[in-house]
């Protein structure tokens, strides 16, 4: 059974987690970056969320910034 989150608790959410990965774009940190791109992910299959026109582009730019953090800190972890 998964949780239902919507309205202002789901935008705090989303900006929560595009706030730190989007910080972990610039400061390379890999010890931090993995789990945190890990409960992004948690965060996107575990809930059910209300996609409507502003969750999906809220949605977009967090996968985006996932990315980046991503791509970034692996390349910092193999150095």
């Amino acid at each position: 059974m998964s949780l239902v989150i919507t309205g202002a608790n789901l935008s705090i959410a989303y900006f929560l987690l595009m706030a730190l990965n989007g910080f972990f774009c610039f400061k390379k940190i890999p010890v931090l970056a993995f789990p945190t791109i890990g409960i992004s992910i948690i965060f996107l299959i575990g809930f059910k969320v209300d996609y409507n026109g502003l969750n999906i582009i809220l949605t977009l730019l967090l996968i985006i910034f996932m990315f980046g953090s991503a791509i970034q800190n692996w390349n910092e972890y193999h150095k």
